[in-house]
């Protein structure tokens, strides 16, 4: 791991990737390692999991 305590950069990771692939589950745990190893609570996770809007009641041409 690099020694960041002498630079103020900020650092983005970004995770993509289909539905139900894991990806909270993955920021969750590079979350906690980065946690551990850097030991700074300077660390966040920005989720965009509620802008979906469940559609699983109108048809296929209504979805489009």
């Amino acid at each position: 791991m690099t020694d960041t305590s002498q630079t103020s950069s900020c650092v983005v990771i970004a995770i993509a990737g289909a539905s139900a692939s894991g990806k909270s589950l993955i920021a969750s745990t590079i979350y906690k390692e980065l946690k551990n190893e850097l030991g700074t609570d300077n660390i966040g996770i920005i989720s965009e999991d509620a802008y979906y809007r469940d559609q699983s009641h109108l048809t296929m041409e209504e979805t489009d």
